[in-house]
């Protein structure tokens, strides 16, 4: 299914039936040449959630955080220990058996959502990939969970405030079973709106993730779980995931403020996966009018 474009030359294809689409004779360097190609892209971003751009390998990590500052302010990893390219700006995501053996990301999340100001989107270059099928990322759309909630959890969660921790994160780098350097600082837990304004769509948009969401403000982490289970069932459901195979060069970007990801692993231990990651900075999350509902 192709959707129609404002860019002469620019098709963009559906991936999946919740949330993907994928961006077609345009590249990332159009973006920085043409404005118009630019805009076009956010639209579609608004839209889809998750773009994919093929053919990217030529990308200078120059150009791609020029790329990613089209959606934000570039900024490093806050807990990030990996190495770096273009002052901080991206992390290398590398994996290169025996020597070199990355940290899971296996777990469902939205990138950095214990920060005060998490990021808006994430754009990941696949510069080194294991093959079709292997280290697959998958996607969930957080648009549609609202509308399926109980009214009673509906009700809840327009008021609740997500208590959001690194805490497993920093026991994940510090657990010994990878090679990348200790995290020495835990910073303290923040607290967002459950339920958020996406600041594009103007959309509420449920802001719980099962990995860094820890409890509501209202309850206990115990009394919390079963909830952020319920949401994250409803997120994950096949219907409301794309996942994304990836090949060299594929240049995968993803709103944060309305999905969550998932990294697979365990299929490619043996095979190198280098990657190339950018994060774009986003805004306070808030709720606009609890009455959006």
């Amino acid at each position: 299914v192709c959707v129609p474009a404002a860019k002469r030359g620019m098709r963009v294809t559906k991936l999946g039936q919740a949330l993907g689409a994928e961006v077609i004779g345009v590249g990332l360097r159009d973006a920085l040449r043409s404005g118009r190609i630019a805009t076009a892209i956010a639209s579609e971003f608004a839209t889809h959630h998750v773009l994919l751009f093929r053919g990217q390998g030529g990308v200078s990590p120059e150009e791609h955080v020029q790329f990613t500052e089209l959606f934000g302010r570039v900024e490093p990893h806050p807990l990030s220990t990996r190495p770096t390219l273009v002052d901080g700006r991206i992390i290398l995501l590398e994996h290169r058996p025996p020597s070199k053996v990355a940290a899971r990301n296996d777990f469902w999340h939205s990138d950095i959502s214990f920060s005060e100001i998490p990021p808006a989107a994430t754009v990941l270059l696949g510069r080194e990939t294991p093959g079709p099928g292997r280290g697959n990322t998958l996607f969930a759309n957080m648009n549609t969970v609202l509308p399926r909630l109980p009214q009673e959890d509906l009700d809840f969660l327009m008021s609740a405030t997500a208590w959001h921790s690194a805490e497993r994160l920093y026991h994940r780098n510090n657990s010994g079973d990878n090679d990348e350097p200790a995290v020495g600082h835990l910073p303290p837990p923040v607290g967002h709106p459950a339920v958020r304004t996406h600041d594009v769509t103007r959309k509420p948009v449920v802001f719980v993730n099962p990995y860094f969401t820890t409890h509501f403000n209202e309850l206990s982490a115990e009394q919390s779980a079963p909830l952020i289970e319920r949401i994250a069932n409803l997120a994950v459901e096949p219907s409301n995931t794309y996942t994304h195979e990836w090949l060299d060069g594929d240049v995968v970007m993803w709103d944060n403020r309305c999905t969550m990801h998932y990294a697979v692993r365990g299929d490619f231990e043996d095979l190198v996966r280098v990657m190339h990651r950018t994060t774009a900075g986003g805004t306070r999350p808030f709720l606009e009018n609890r009455n959006d509902l």
